[in-house]
Parts: structure tokens; sequence; C-alpha cells
């Protein structure tokens, strides 16, 4: 399994996805890719741990697991 993290900068939050999320889209987002305006994706990632900690790297608020795909 692979996992992308999100980087959102207007809500200074970071969320781990599974790269089958819908939010993720492995690494393309809901808009598709080279339409993020908000933030950045980094990965992927082979372990959630790993992606966790580059979500930590951050240095966002609020770093946080996905809500729907609950890696």
């Amino acid at each position: 399994m692979a996992y992308w993290v999100y980087e959102n900068h207007p809500n200074n939050r970071a969320t781990v996805h599974k790269a089958t999320c819908g939010n993720c889209r492995n690494g393309a987002g809901k808009h598709g890719v080279g339409r993020v305006l908000t933030g950045q994706w980094y990965g992927p990632y082979q372990d959630v741990i790993e992606a966790r900690a580059r979500a930590n790297s951050t240095g966002r608020a609020e770093v946080r697991d996905c809500k729907s795909c609950a890696p």
C-alpha cells in the first residue's frame, strides 16, 4: 500500500492519505495533477509510519490521518 501527504497551506494542516483515497488519487488530488493551488503533495511512501513522519516534518499546526480513508 502506498501513502501520500498533503500539506494544506491555508488551513495549516498536513494530512496522510492512502494512495487509493478519493481525496488523494495517488498524489493527483481532487482536481488532478498541476491543479494544486493551496498546498503540496509529498510521496509516495510505502510505509504509513514514514508518511506520518513526513507529515510531522512540515511543521503544520495540525497533522492528521485522512478522515475518509483512515490509513
